[in-house]
């Protein structure tokens, strides 16, 4: 049986665990919005061609890897 003070720092850790990954996807989807946003001339200026653009952005965000 768990005491209290244990069985809370697991609920904390697990809280702490979820709100990471929900900021991780929030900050994704903003990055990905900018990449769908940039223009061919600026795409060549990070080194990303178009079609590596649109790949990324057909992915689904929870099959992206940190």
């Amino acid at each position: 049986m768990f005491t209290h003070s244990v069985a809370n720092s697991r609920v904390g850790r697990l809280a702490g665990r979820a709100w990471r990954l929900v900021g991780r996807w929030r900050r994704w989807r903003y990055e990905r919005s900018l990449l769908a946003a940039m223009t061919g001339a600026e795409l060549k200026d990070v080194g990303i061609s178009r079609a590596d653009a649109h790949e990324e952005l057909r992915r689904s965000f929870w099959s992206r890897r940190p």
